[in-house]
């Protein structure tokens, strides 16, 4: 798709659901008019971006502070969710909570399967979650991204590492998705075992996600399984992941956001302070275009500790790269277009359904 078009369905999707944010979401509202940029003086992505505030998250808490669970955040009603996840609180914070529609969770889980699908991922697969299934998003939206894909899932959550190695072993699972320190454990434990995961088992990709994952870690583990490492970025907040590494070209990340905030070779994305002495963070602005209960605009995605633009693809693909390195200081960036990928499910969330370029 050439990049005006692109542009144009983006700013058709993100005026969609900014009118549906202020109708819906005191939160929004309020920050929209305190700001003076209501969804009608908001002319292009680029006054957008020079001009909506940054949104962070000890905002969002706050809001929900006001009227818990979810405060005056939300832009639909919490009846109509189907989900509530919330942060892990491990930062000592009051933890952030949200709720998903329907809609929202299609959607969420449609990113995963974007993800998972340029990793290798496709129908007929077997793939184990090791995941604890709690109040954590994690790897929830991977499950039902397997299943949309066509995968056989095995759910793990109260299982041990030992039987983890088994069922590994006896379902020829191919695909196995969990932390990076975790594939480090399951190798060590089937070492322990006296099983070579490399030589004996069937997983070819491995699904990493939820904590940093630099170089080193990564080679470890396809050395462990023999098989690809795939990282990923996400954050409950969003529902779903934002970033992804693809088989194709490892290395760096894809994007999977609606709006690129902001457009390539614009401004330069804002250094954060430095938390506790770690260094500074680059920021990167996410945007939700396609999610209707808890939409985010321009929330800092953090820590990124390298961004710089990519350029851009020349063989027609619409979905640009972005090189960024999610938490890790070893990985290089990587110019590299992504796979081109099919349409397996389209959401559209009531505030964008109608007539124009995001329906179509």
């Amino acid at each position: 798709m050439p990049r005006d078009e692109l542009r144009r369905r983006q700013w058709y999707k993100l005026q969609r659901q900014l009118e549906h944010a202020y109708a819906g979401s005191e939160f929004w509202r309020q920050r929209m008019d305190s700001a003076g940029c209501p969804p009608d003086q908001l002319k292009s992505l680029d006054d957008y971006s020079a001009r909506f505030p940054l949104l962070k998250r000890e905002e969002i808490g706050a809001a929900e502070a006001l009227a818990p669970p979810y405060g005056i955040f939300p832009s639909v009603d919490p009846k109509l969710a189907i989900r509530h996840h919330q942060t892990s609180g491990t930062s000592g914070a009051q933890p952030i909570r949200t709720f998903d529609t329907a809609r929202d969770w299609a959607w969420a889980a449609e990113m995963w399967a974007t993800g998972a699908y340029a990793m290798g991922v496709r129908a007929g697969d077997r793939a184990l979650v090791a995941f604890g299934y709690g109040l954590f998003i994690g790897f929830w939206g991977l499950q039902y991204a397997f299943e949309k894909i066509g995968c056989t899932v095995i759910p793990t959550g109260s299982f041990d590492s030992e039987k983890r190695v088994q069922l590994l072993l006896e379902n020829q699972v191919k695909v196995l998705a969990c932390t990076p320190t975790y594939a480090l454990r399951l190798a060590h434990t089937a070492r322990q075992l006296g099983v070579d995961l490399a030589k004996e088992g069937s997983v070819r990709i491995v699904v990493a996600s939820g904590e940093p994952r630099p170089e080193a870690t990564k080679r470890k583990i396809e050395a462990a399984f023999g098989a690809f490492c795939g990282d990923t970025a996400g954050m409950t907040e969003a529902a779903t992941i934002f970033m992804f590494e693809c088989v194709e070209e490892p290395g760096g990340c894809h994007t999977v956001v609606d709006v690129e905030d902001p457009p390539p070779a614009l401004e330069p994305l804002p250094v954060l302070p430095a938390v506790a002495g770690a260094p500074p963070h680059i920021g990167r602005k996410h945007v939700e275009a396609c999610r209707e209960e808890h939409p985010h605009d321009r929330v800092v995605a953090r820590p990124v500790l390298g961004l710089r633009p990519a350029v851009e693809p020349d063989d027609g693909r619409s979905r640009r790269p972005v090189d960024a390195i999610v938490e890790s200081r070893d990985l290089q960036p990587v110019e590299a277009p992504v796979p081109d990928l099919p349409r397996l499910h389209s959401p559209t969330p009531r505030a964008l359904a109608g007539e124009g370029p995001a329906a179509a």
